[in-house]
């Protein structure tokens, strides 16, 4: 087992980069915010990306990895579709701002999806395990980092059509 300093000297450094910017996007999620449409989009498109790349890293490794990405996908976007209440948001379309809660949820799941790809990384990385049995795990991990995100999008234009609920 590789000790947590070699392990962080192998991380690559755009791993540092993404975790701190998923932190900081986290953290300003616990507070009440008016923001522009386009920054509450930062952290969806983050984990999309970051979820299709996953999956085309692991594409040569077996013809079934991409239905394993596309079912986790499908179940986290239906989740994400039927478990988003975004009722409490106040969309402005005009100003294209929406008012949002602060909430703890944004933080976790970041640092849940977040420190879920870093330990299969790690694993794979160090050969901690058998990467054969892993790309399944991690292609899944990768599909419902972007389904989740791809249902919250389709909630979120939902809400946001309704525009603003007068008080």
């Amino acid at each position: 087992m590789p000790s947590l300093a070699t392990i962080l000297q192998n991380t690559p450094v755009w791993v540092f980069v993404l975790f701190a910017i998923l932190l900081a996007l986290g953290l300003i999620g616990l507070r009440t915010r008016t923001v522009k449409v386009w920054r509450l989009l930062v952290a969806p498109a983050v984990f999309i990306a970051w979820g299709v790349y996953g999956l085309l890293l692991r594409l040569d490794a077996s013809a079934l990895l991409p239905l394993y990405w596309a079912a986790a996908l499908a179940v986290a976007s239906l989740g994400a579709w039927y478990g988003t209440n975004l009722d409490s948001m106040q969309p402005d379309p005009a100003q294209r701002r929406v008012r949002v809660e602060g909430s703890v949820f944004p933080l976790l799941r970041n640092m849940v999806l977040f420190f879920a790809k870093y330990a299969i990384g790690i694993s794979i990385g160090f050969g901690l395990s058998d990467p054969i049995t892993l790309y399944p795990v991690d292609v899944a991990v990768s599909g419902v980092s972007a389904g989740y995100f791809i249902g919250w999008l389709l909630r979120f234009a939902q809400r946001y059509r309704k525009g603003a609920i007068p008080a």
